[in-house]
């Protein structure tokens, strides 16, 4: 069986930073986004949620002779919509102690790589300047909600990142960036 995995985001004042919680189990990482990176990992979410939208709908192309750019924005829409509303942004991150294989101070993010896998799946690793890393594999919903998450907190700490959560949307609303969580 699979641990569940959870996330929290909070914007941090005195530091000027998102803190991010990864936890998956008893194991939590914490990181640190700068703006910068912060607005980085956004537009890597955007872009994987783009390319592993496209390999799944590569094959129903390929059946319909040509698919026109506003059917293919309305299915990303629409899944991107299925994928929030599934999303369960009420239960409360795990609070327990946890294993912190990193330390207690988060680890300051320098790097991101990342690919977009066959299955669908994501492969995300955040690195720190002295070569730390957290990797974690996502699924395409998990984008589409982590994408709202970091949209919503950077939003909170009036960073002027624009709105690249404003394509996401659902019909229950706004999910509580003060809880900050993800699973």
């Amino acid at each position: 069986m699979e641990s569940m995995m959870q996330f929290k985001a909070e914007y941090i004042s005195l530091e000027d930073r998102l803190r991010l919680r990864i936890r998956k189990g008893e194991t939590e990482f914490l990181v640190w986004l700068t703006r910068r990176y912060t607005k980085l990992l956004l537009e890597v979410l955007e872009k994987v949620s783009d390319a592993t939208e496209d390999k799944t709908e590569e094959s129903e192309q390929k059946k319909e002779a040509v698919a026109t750019e506003r059917k293919k924005e309305a299915i990303k829409s629409f899944k991107r919509a299925a994928a929030l509303k599934e999303a369960d942004f009420k239960t409360k991150y795990k609070e327990t102690p946890a294993e912190r294989p990193l330390g207690e101070q988060p680890m300051l993010v320098s790097r991101i790589n990342y690919s977009a896998e066959e299955d669908g799946k994501v492969k995300l690793n955040l690195i720190s300047p002295e070569g730390k890393s957290v990797n974690i594999n996502i699924t395409q919903e998990i984008v589409f909600m982590l994408i709202k998450l970091l949209g919503e907190t950077s939003e909170k700490a009036e960073w002027g990142l624009g709105d690249r959560a404003a394509s996401i949307t659902t019909a229950s609303g706004k999910a509580e960036v003060d809880k900050g969580l993800l699973h």
